[in-house]
Formats: C-alpha cells, structure tokens, sequence
C-alpha cells in the first residue's frame, strides 16, 4: 500500500489521498530508511569531523566559499547528529593540494 501511495503522490502531487494511520506509519518508516541509506556512515577509521567554522579557518576561506565549494562536490559533508561535518582527511588533502 505505501509504495501506491508514494507513487500516486510523486506522480500528481496535488492529488488529496486518504490512507490509514497504519498505512501512513509504514510510509514514513519506508521513507525514514530510504534517507538513512542514502547518509554516509559517520565512522570511518577514527577520523576527525569538523564543523564548518573550522574547515573555514583551517582552509583559510569565507563561510559563503564552505558553501560554494560543498556545493559543487570538493568538499563532501557528513551527517553527524543530524549536522554537517567535513572529514578532516578530506579537508587536510584539499589543503595538501592547493599548495
């Protein structure tokens, strides 16, 4: 049933559908472990994470650049507590790179 609804949502957004309470849960719980999958593991390692603030001073750029550049995929964020960090890997050989 979730995935009639789901695709009757997707493909007529504006449609009014009328489901159960059980079949609403099991809708969220498949959309919950969809997101989940998608999300990069948070430990890898016993790498450090960093907050953008720190990638910003280490990197010796504006917030906006943080941005810009997770944006166009050079930096790559994980969720940590629902925040994102940077792997201060990651980080460290962007910088190694741009000496």
């Amino acid at each position: 049933m979730a995935n009639n609804v789901l695709s009757t949502i997707e493909s007529n957004p504006q449609t009014i559908v009328m489901v159960t309470a059980g079949d609403l849960c099991e809708l969220v719980e498949r959309l919950i472990d969809a997101k989940t999958k998608n999300e990069q593991p948070i430990e890898q390692q016993g790498d450090e994470f960093l907050t953008p603030v720190q990638v910003k001073s280490i990197l010796r750029i504006s917030t906006s650049t943080v941005w810009r550049w997770k944006r166009a995929g050079l930096i790559t964020p994980v969720k940590v507590a629902g925040l994102h960090r940077y792997r201060k890997s990651e980080i460290m050989a962007l910088l190694n790179h741009q000496v």
